[in-house]
């Protein structure tokens, strides 16, 4: 996940996917996300990444250090 001052981009596992985002603070709120439509064969990946997408879209709040970064949900509950 790469996040830019003109969206969202990265990849799912599989397919590449692009995006808006709004950060204000340590809330996020990322748009509606596109994405190639390629298949992979390999057992999960296609439910994974649309797993991972959905997730994106639910996240409302962030924790970054370094490098990584929790997103998590409504609830408070981590999603990615």
């Amino acid at each position: 996940l790469v996040i830019a001052e003109d969206g969202i981009g990265g990849t799912g596992g599989c397919n590449r996917f692009f995006g808006s985002v709004i950060v204000a603070g340590d809330t996020i709120a990322f748009g509606a996300i596109g994405s190639t439509r390629m298949f992979c064969g390999a057992p999960g990946v296609m439910a994974a990444e649309s797993a991972f997408f959905a997730a994106l879209e639910s996240a409302v709040r962030f924790e970054a250090a370094g490098n990584e970064m929790t997103l998590f949900d409504a609830a408070g509950a981590p999603v990615v």
